[in-house]
């Protein structure tokens, strides 16, 4: 197993910009690929996914590692283990925590917090539910990117977003008009 930090946290990420911490996780990625080894690939942040309001993303060039990690999962599914934010203080219980999501492998990406165990949640919300937990329906407004939008969906979606008063609603697609 190769467990790796985000360079941000060691200060190697804000003085040479994103390549400083994305090249040499790439290379590390690239070499145990290479290697042949069976070994996991574990990719460790502090404070970049928020599990709720309470829990601000402090590290928001962490997350950079998080979107990579998605990508090496796909490229790479025997080798990516997953990635796994851990909380501010790394005590005891949470090293307990941290040994148990890598050990047991059935999540990929998960958040430590001081409350648990943390993973990644789709969850079913229908259009008169309150979805942010004040007794208030979400309305999208302002400008409303729609990637995808001129497939089919993207069109439902797009004339949903119209008719809920979106102000703009910017379609991009890959094939054209």
């Amino acid at each position: 197993m190769v467990s790796l930090l985000p360079l941000v946290s060691a200060g190697l990420g804000s003085s040479g910009g994103v390549g400083a911490m994305v090249d040499p996780w790439l290379g590390l990625l690239r070499a145990v690929v290479g290697s042949g080894a069976g070994v996991r690939v574990w990719s460790l942040s502090r404070g970049a996914v928020s599990t709720g309001r309470a829990d601000a993303v402090v590290d928001a060039s962490g997350g950079l590692l998080w979107g990579l990690g998605r990508v090496a999962g796909l490229e790479f599914p025997g080798v990516w283990g997953g990635s796994v934010d851990l909380p501010g203080v790394l005590d005891e219980r949470a090293a307990g925590r941290l040994a148990a999501v890598l050990g047991q492998g059935d999540e990929d990406q998960v958040a430590l917090r001081g409350s648990g165990v943390f993973g990644r949640r789709l969850v079913r919300v229908d259009s008169d539910t309150d979805t942010d937990g004040n007794g208030s329906l979400w309305r999208p407004s302002g400008t409303v990117l729609v990637t995808g939008g001129t497939g089919g969906l993207g069109g439902v979606v797009a004339r949903w977003l119209v008719r809920s008063g979106t102000e703009h609603v910017v379609l991009a697609g890959r094939r054209g008009a």
